[in-house]
Parts: C-alpha cells; sequence; structure tokens
C-alpha cells in the first residue's frame, strides 16, 4: 500500500534535488506513492523532480522518473520546462533521453520561458552544438522565432558560437532572417563583436549594407563601427570584397560548389527529421498493440477468478493504465 502525504513527497522532491536516488527508492519502499514522486510540483519554484534531474544532468534519475510516468512538459515559475534545462546546461545525454522517449512534442515548447527562449534558441545561445542536432532531428523548426522576433540563429550569431552556426545553417537555417526592427542575424554579429561569425556570414552572401528600422537605420557595418567594433567593419568590408572578386572566373565555380554542399547537408538534415518522425509513429503504434494485449490479459485473468493484484502485473510495463 502506497501513502500520499505532503511530508512524503517533500522528502521525495529533496532526494530528487540532491540526485540521492538511493533516499529516493528507501521511501518508496517505506511506502511513499510514486505518484508523489513523478506529479509533485514545489510551491515556490514550479519545479518538478525531473526539473532537477535536468539542471543536474543525471541520466540514472531522469530515467527512474521517465520510466514511472513523468509529465514531461510541465512549466515551472520560469515557463522553463526539465527540456528548457538539459538544453541550457548542456547535458546531451539527458535531453537524449527526453526526446527519444517520444513524450516530448517540441513544436508545443513555443510556450516560451520568461527569458523569451525556445528550447532550441536556449541551446544556440548556450553554443551547445549536440543538442542543436537533436532538437532539430526530432522535428524542432529551425527558424522557429521567440517572441522578441529572433531565431536560434540570431542567438548563436550574438555570441560568436561560430559551430552552433554552422549547425544551424547546415539544416536550412534562414540566414537572412530579420527581427521586427528589421535586424538580421549578421546585425547581432556585428554589434556583439563576433568576428568569426559576422565574416562567414558575409562570406555566404549576406550584405553589409543590409539596414534595420532603427531611428536612424543602420546597416550591419554601421552596427558594427557604433559599437566600436572597428577591426570587425575592416574584416568583413575585406570580405565583401574577396566575395565580389570570387564570383567572376574560375573562383565562381569554388563558390557554387560550396553552395551546393550546403544545401545537400541541408537536404541530410530534412532527411533525418523525415526518419526519425516515421521511426516515433512506429514506436507509437507498436506500444498501442502491447497496451491492448496488456488490457486483454488483464481482463482474462480477472474472469478467470485471479485477485486484482495478481491481474495487475499485466501492466507491469505500463504504469500510467494502472491508474485507469
Amino acid at each position: 500500500m502506497s501513502i500520499d502525504a505532503p511530508y512524503l513527497r517533500q522528502t521525495l522532491l529533496e532526494a530528487a534535488s540532491e540526485g540521492d536516488i538511493d533516499v529516493i527508492l528507501e521511501t518508496l519502499e517505506n511506502g511513499a506513492s510514486i505518484d508523489g514522486l513523478v506529479n509533485s510540483v514545489e510551491p515556490g519554484s514550479g519545479f518538478t523532480a525531473l526539473h532537477h534531474a535536468c539542471v543536474r544532468g543525471d541520466i540514472e534519475l531522469a530515467c527512474f522518473l521517465l520510466r514511472h510516468g513523468s509529465v514531461t512538459d510541465v512549466c515551472d515559475k520560469f515557463r522553463k520546462t526539465p527540456l528548457h534545462y538539459a538544453c541550457h546546461f548542456g547535458h546531451t545525454q539527458v535531453a537524449f533521453v527526453l526526446l527519444d522517449s517520444g513524450r516530448v512534442d517540441v513544436q508545443k515548447l513555443y510556450d516560451n520561458n520568461e527569458a523569451k527562449l525556445t528550447c532550441l534558441q536556449t541551446a544556440a545561445a548556450r553554443g551547445h552544438t549536440t543538442i542543436l542536432h537533436l532538437l532539430l532531428v526530432h522535428g524542432d523548426s529551425v527558424d522557429g522565432p521567440n517572441e522578441a522576433g529572433e531565431t536560434a540563429l540570431h542567438l548563436a550569431a550574438a555570441e560568436n558560437h561560430f559551430d552552433a552556426v554552422v549547425v544551424l545553417l547546415r539544416c536550412g537555417a534562414d540566414i537572412a532572417a530579420r527581427t521586427p526592427q528589421g535586424d538580421s542575424p549578421l546585425h547581432y554579429a556585428c554589434r556583439a563583436g563576433a568576428m568569426s561569425t559576422a565574416s562567414l556570414l558575409v562570406r555566404l552572401g549576406v550584405s553589409i549594407h543590409l539596414t534595420n528600422t532603427d531611428d536612424p537605420p543602420r546597416s550591419c557595418l554601421e552596427m558594427a563601427r557604433v559599437f566600436g567594433h572597428s577591426v570587425l567593419a575592416n574584416a568583413i568590408i575585406a570580405e565583401a570584397q574577396q566575395r565580389r572578386d570570387l564570383l567572376t572566373g574560375e573562383d565562381a565555380v569554388r563558390v557554387r560548389a560550396a553552395t551546393a554542399a550546403l544545401e545537400i547537408a541541408r537536404a541530410t538534415c530534412l532527411e533525418a527529421q523525415a526518419r526519425v518522425k516515421e521511426q516515433r509513429a512506429a514506436a507509437a503504434w507498436a506500444q498501442k498493440v502491447d497496451e491492448r494485449r496488456a488490457i486483454g490479459l488483464y481482463l482474462h485473468d480477472v474472469r478467470t477468478g485471479k485477485s486484482i493484484l495478481e491481474a495487475l502485473r499485466a501492466f507491469d510495463a505500463f504504469p500510467h493504465l494502472q491508474k485507469v
């Protein structure tokens, strides 16, 4: 018999916050309800046990919670889900387990947190390239804007996370995406003094004279100068001149080859997304079949005179069915 009492729920949440799986198991063995662990929310922070696991990067605890039906889309007081924290702190294994569980719909996570960042943008702003790959393969929108109209590419450019910028571009990010104020990723890079990112964006064809809607309007080149990045300004002028020179004669062939390679990378990313979508659909169908088989076994056991407790063993692999 399990007990669902406030003091036991608090004990379980405190153990989760410290990553103490032994205390969790001991508390459950002494009669605490598993629901008190997976479904309880801390009054002050809005944290669930899964939030704590994702902040800590505790893969063992995260797997334990998911296996016992933990809800994945609960938002804390900052409107952050557990996945937001895994993306923020770069806990790749935990992010993978959450995404691979099939219970996280990244398209529904655009109920942005207080910082106005989606999970993809959180990872981009911190430069966590592997997590970017995971999110995009699992169907996240590469150009999905936050409430400020920024894309993940804007934020990666602003922090000069060059590798993250490359990943996003290879997965089809719009190099010319604009915020409501007319700022492109190159504007963000120039304002922040992000030399390598700004040079790459100009090399790929973004004009240094692209203007926003400031009063007065500012071009990317002016943005670099206004914010005191004279070395960057000179670098993107040189990059723009070099690109103009490359677009003539034999060098144009190399430019076309590089552009074709980028398109191939984008197509590969889209194919990977499609495969994951198909695999998740197949897994969902297989689970439904297994659940129906378990329900049939349960009903058979009840009809043939077995006790309810014995019959419920048919649901050992499906904790959520035990609550129905």
